[in-house]
């Protein structure tokens, strides 16, 4: 015999859940989009410099805290923010689920070139300003690839449930 107060608490209890790691992953996306939008603001200021004049220990300084920012930004994703993503995906049930092994791979080749460009910079002193400016061309194309994929995981595995939250939101304060 089945129990449909319980079965209307277990439906409940899974559209609570669905809202509450909906929220939390919002927050979470939301910060690293901050984070996102700093390092890409950083990203930029280095497009001013003229390769013509040798590096200052200032830019050098400036470069280091760059990479820094970009491995933790690109970490961040990686180790984080994949995760957040792919447990919502599979809380709500997405059919998609397996596009995360297409598009993750690729992830991780960016993230590989950029922690190799990272430590191709790290605490050196003789660099060129023609080099700093090819290199940072180089992660500028990888920053782009980046963006575009992480963008599709956000709008996949995430902003694709905001329609269902909300339902979820108005049937549970009618």
């Amino acid at each position: 015999m089945l129990n449909y107060g319980q079965q209307d608490n277990d439906m409940l209890d899974n559209r609570n859940e669905k809202q509450t790691v909906y929220l939390e992953v919002e927050s979470h996306i939301c910060q690293w989009l901050e984070r996102r939008q700093s390092l890409l603001v950083s990203f930029c200021e280095f497009s001013e410099f003229d390769e013509s004049l040798p590096p200052s220990l200032e830019n050098l300084t400036r470069l280091n805290e760059f990479c820094s920012e970009l491995v933790d930004y690109i970490s961040t994703g990686h180790f984080e923010m994949y995760e957040k993503l792919l447990k919502e995906a599979q809380l709500f049930g997405d059919e998609h689920v397996s596009l995360m092994s297409d598009i993750y791979p690729k992830i991780t080749v960016t993230t590989e070139k950029f922690v190799a460009l990272d430590a191709k910079f790290d605490g050196k002193q003789n660099l060129s300003m023609k080099d700093i400016k090819s290199a940072l061309s180089e992660a500028g194309e990888i920053l782009d690839q980046r963006l575009l994929l992480e963008d599709q995981l956000i709008q996949l595995f995430h902003k694709s449930h905001s329609l269902e939250v909300e339902t979820l939101s108005n049937v549970m304060s009618a």
